[in-house]
């Protein structure tokens, strides 16, 4: 009888001792309470683009291996003959898949194209001679669903893109002076009238304007007209001419 309470004890011990063991291995494999490391950089980066005169802060989400930047200098408009300079983020590098497209544009392009309600990018900022503008897309151009998912979460808005964007010299222009073209209509000891390429006719006064030309100005030539200010149509009262060459 002895020897079989001995045994039965054992016995006990024995389970009572494995259940201990066998609770203790589980809680060991219980979850964490630390929250997992995320591979995504939490500091913005900031950009800047050889020859071009502002910088552009990239959102955090933005991972440098989902997109990649494009520089392109002194472009030409497909629709208008005005040189233009852009950087383009492009998803995936993909040029049929961008995420924002940043100009620097003539000004004064900007305010003929303003004037007669044409489609323009977001204004971001303008100086004297230059504005700068945000293309950014209206719709997801990714068809594969998984990679449009990606797309749409890189996806900026105009406020993130002017929060990020930053002119670092506005006193010194990428963009050329501001100049137009013209045939020489009629002049006066203090103005000329010249015609453009598409017609129209400008008069400017000339008062205090550098004309390098010994022999004057005559009738019939072509002239290239630098100034300072805004041409609002053939409106040329907001403009200061700064110099006149003939160019043939």
């Amino acid at each position: 009888m002895k020897k079989t309470l001995v045994l039965f004890l054992a016995a006990f011990l024995a389970i009572s001792i494995c259940a201990c063991t066998n609770g203790g291995n589980e809680s060991s494999m219980l979850p964490s309470s630390e929250p997992p490391v995320s591979s995504e950089s939490s500091v913005p980066q900031t950009l800047s683009f050889d020859g071009m005169d502002f910088t552009f802060t990239v959102p955090s989400r933005w991972s440098k291996d989902d997109y990649t930047v494009k520089v392109v200098k002194d472009d030409v408009m497909s629709s208008q003959d005005i040189e233009y300079s852009h950087v383009d983020f492009l998803f995936k590098g993909n040029a049929d898949t961008p995420l924002l497209s940043i100009w620097a544009a003539p000004k004064a392009w900007w305010d003929d194209q303003s004037a007669i309600g044409a489609e323009l990018p977001s204004l971001l900022q303008e100086t004297s001679n230059t504005v700068y503008l945000a293309d950014i897309p209206t719709e997801n151009p990714v068809t594969d669903e998984e990679t449009a998912a990606l797309y749409d979460k890189m996806a900026i808005t105009l406020e993130e893109v002017k929060e990020g964007f930053t002119v670092v010299n506005p006193s010194s222009s990428s963009v050329e002076p501001t100049y137009v073209d013209g045939v020489l209509q009629d002049g006066t000891m203090n103005t000329i009238t010249i015609q453009t390429a598409d017609g129209k006719e400008l008069l400017f006064n000339k008062e205090g304007a550098e004309v390098n030309e010994p022999d004057g100005l005559i009738i019939g030539d072509m002239l290239r007209v630098y100034y300072d200010g805004t041409i609002h149509g053939t409106d040329t009262e907001g403009v200061t001419v700064t110099k006149i060459e003939k160019i043939s």
